[in-house]
């Protein structure tokens, strides 16, 4: 196209503004039989396609304007873009762009609005901080004034990669954050903490999608270019570190005043710190010898049973408390904070020389004890709060009954007689060197 069509009244976005909300759209010929019109809503405006096709005309929709939106040539058009997709379309080798969240509403309200739904909706979740960093960090900067139609499955696909392969980032003297230098990438265990830490960006980043798609207020037709890209691989590892009942033992005498408490209700529990600190007296149900425990990350509400140590210990906790009061308290009316665990923790770790333990291990640690005593992987997931058997399994499969192995010693013997097989000792045999001068 050698020069492109004047149409003043719509070229701008200044000059679109001015415009009138009607139902009749603006339109001009910008080449031999084929028209651009550009239709005014009271909300936003769009693009539309008029060509001849033999001897009737035919219309179609070819994006939205960019009237409030930066145009990204796929889904926002700007007046130029919009001259040249209707020459295509009109041509045969355009395609049709389908209405996709609102016409043009940005990657960035989705988040907003996916935040504001989860702090209210789980104000208690530990990931919502870290969803928060994540989403401001890693997906805003790249996505968040896009359309959300604009951006493809391959986009997003490449975006993840190249999370991935970038190195880890660290706190720059000016405050800000830098890409931390004399990493290793090629290192395997490298490679796998960051492809894991990609796939949580990921992961918070098309569960905000998925809440913006899922109401319909938002006029989103398909959740197509998002849900066929798949977290990416990473390789196995092993199980959680757990805790031995020496340890537990060790670590529960390392432990001081209220942090033992603490250590305590995890074990008796297997709930999770965050979840722990919220609990109030009117949670310990002593007729059902159980606690109520509201899961931050899940939003589910357990009624966890509890041992006879178990119902000991937080009868003690809460008699003659108020039920509006804090069950475990750092000090008298103060309760335990974000992270106020970590350094009590590691102390006693040190203590009872425990290593390479964290207070996560308490929740492994109770998964394990109660799969040894009952054999069921199922009756476990319900206890953790899993949506189904699929990680429980992948973590505590090992403390099962090992079926496989009491297969193979049930196969027939082929006939072979070790005794005749003797081991080659590698330095046992003479060995003829030839002497070489000056040696």
């Amino acid at each position: 196209m050698a020069r492109l069509p004047r149409f003043s009244s719509i070229e701008t976005r200044e000059a679109r503004r001015r415009l009138a909300v009607q139902k009749r759209s603006y339109r001009r010929q910008i080449t031999v039989g084929v028209f651009l019109a550009y239709a005014k809503g009271a909300r936003r405006g769009a693009w539309i396609a008029r060509w001849r096709d033999g001897r009737d005309y035919r219309e179609q929709r070819i994006g939205a304007a960019d009237d409030f939106v930066d145009a990204d040539g796929s889904v926002v058009l700007s007046y130029s873009q919009a001259v040249k997709a209707a020459i295509a379309l009109a041509a045969g080798s355009g395609k049709v762009v389908p209405r996709y969240f609102g016409d043009g509403m940005r990657v960035g309200d989705a988040i907003d609005a996916y935040l504001t739904w989860r702090g209210e909706d789980r104000p208690n979740s530990s990931t919502n901080a870290t969803d928060l960093h994540a989403l401001n960090r890693h997906v805003r900067p790249k996505f968040g004034d896009r359309a959300i139609a604009s951006i493809s499955g391959a986009e997003l696909r490449d975006w993840l990669q190249a999370l991935a392969k970038a190195p880890p980032t660290e706190r720059a003297p000016n405050g800000g954050r830098r890409r931390r230098s004399g990493i290793d990438m090629k290192d395997p265990d490298v490679r796998r903490r960051r492809r894991l830490s990609a796939n949580r960006v990921w992961n918070a980043f098309r569960a905000a999608l998925n809440h913006a798609w899922r109401d319909e207020r938002n006029g989103i037709e398909s959740d197509v270019a998002w849900r066929r890209v798949k977290p990416l691989d990473v390789e196995e590892t092993g199980p959680p570190r757990m805790l031995e009942p020496d340890e537990v033992t060790r670590l529960l005498n390392a432990a001081q005043g209220s942090f033992r408490d603490l250590l305590h209700a995890a074990l008796f529990t297997g709930a999770r710190y965050g979840e722990l600190v919220t609990l109030r007296c009117a949670d310990f149900l002593f007729d059902q010898q159980a606690i109520v425990i509201r899961q931050g990350k899940t939003g589910k509400v357990l009624v966890q049973p509890l041992t006879t140590e178990g119902v000991k210990f937080f009868e003690r906790l809460t008699a003659g408390r108020e039920r509006s009061a804090w069950i475990l308290e750092r000090a008298a009316g103060v309760p335990w904070s974000k992270s106020d665990q970590a350094r009590p923790m590691q102390e006693a770790a040190t203590n009872a020389k425990v290593d390479d333990v964290s207070f996560k291990v308490t929740r492994a640690t109770y998964g394990k004890l109660l799969l040894i005593a009952t054999k069921d992987i199922e009756l476990v997931a319900r206890a953790l709060g899993h949506s189904d058997s699929r990680i429980t399994r992948k973590h505590y499969a090992q403390y099962l009954p090992n079926e496989v192995a009491e297969g193979v010693r049930k196969m027939a013997p082929l006939g072979i007689d070790p005794s005749n097989v003797a081991p080659l000792r590698i330095g046992t045999a003479k060995r003829k060197h030839r002497r070489v001068p000056g040696g």
